[in-house]
């Protein structure tokens, strides 16, 4: 499987993606695996290619990966969520007000290319024109469709680093 924290466009920092799985069938019990994103050559321990021209920048808490919106992805061959039944992906990042280069700037994307039937998990956020944002979830399973979105609940831009 393919996970890629990808940017169509906009601009964003990530500086660590958190995923804790449970039931999985190689597991009995929940683990957790931290993909620090820090560097252009691994992440989580995993060969990264790299699209577009995404850095390295240092912040308040230590490095982190900037998109500068136009085409920046970064494509890890490597499915940390398998064949969990739950799981819960925690994101620590940073958006700029960048409504005017892209209103929905992509940061988690987790899927197959070889599943015909596209499934998917996507996170992405949305940017309104007074630079607030909102999550937009969606996952594409087995099981059925899901959409996590609610435009009335922004959040605004702000200065500093921001969980999710």
């Amino acid at each position: 499987m393919i996970c890629h924290p990808e940017i169509r466009s906009g601009l964003l920092i990530l500086l660590s993606c958190f995923i804790s799985l449970s039931s999985a069938a190689q597991h009995d019990r929940p683990y957790t695996e931290v993909w620090q994103l820090k560097s252009l050559k691994k992440i989580g321990g995993h060969r990264v290619e790299v699209f577009g021209d995404p850095k390295v920048v240092k912040t308040e808490i230590g490095k982190a990966i900037k998109f500068d919106g136009i085409d920046d992805r970064l494509l890890v061959d490597y499915n940390p969520i398998g064949d969990a039944k739950e799981f819960t992906a925690e994101v620590i990042f940073k958006a700029d007000p960048a409504y005017d280069i892209s209103n929905q700037p992509r940061f988690i994307h987790f899927q197959d290319p070889n599943d015909t039937l596209e499934k998917r998990v996507m996170i992405e956020l949305r940017l309104t024109p007074a630079n607030e944002w909102y999550l937009d979830g969606y996952m594409l399973t087995d099981a059925g469709e899901r959409t996590l979105q609610n435009k009335k609940l922004t959040h605004r831009l702000a200065n500093g680093i921001m969980l999710l």
